[in-house]
């Protein structure tokens, strides 16, 4: 059964399925600002963050240091905080709707 073995891998720390995972949904405080490979930057969330950043020359981080370059990263930054926003609120409205259409069920079983 394939749940099964879901279940067995998402268990065991070392699984390579688990591995993959890690690689691409960073933990809380590590997710890193990609301009089309991994830069030192971070975002300070638990979300990587690709966008078409303009660089450095050394290509290692996004430009704040050029005026107008920096004017074009940071209202890229802040278009990408509200997309976020957006995204999770709308994450968290889904959930309370469907925690509520389970209310009655809910209220069923304390009984």
């Amino acid at each position: 059964n394939g749940q099964e073995h879901f279940d067995d891998t998402s268990t065991n720390k070392k699984s390579p399925a688990r591995k993959i995972l890690q690689s691409f949904t960073p933990r809380l405080g590590e997710g890193r600002i990609f301009i089309g490979f991994r830069t030192s930057q971070t975002t300070g969330l638990a979300a990587h963050l690709a966008a078409p950043f303009v660089p450095t020359v050394e290509r290692e981080a996004m430009d704040l240091q050029d005026p107008t370059l920096r004017m074009f990263n940071l209202e890229l930054l802040e278009f990408a905080g509200i997309l976020m926003r957006l995204t999770l609120e709308h994450g968290l409205s889904s959930l309370g709707v469907s925690y509520a259409k389970g209310a009655a069920e809910r209220a069923a079983l304390d009984e």
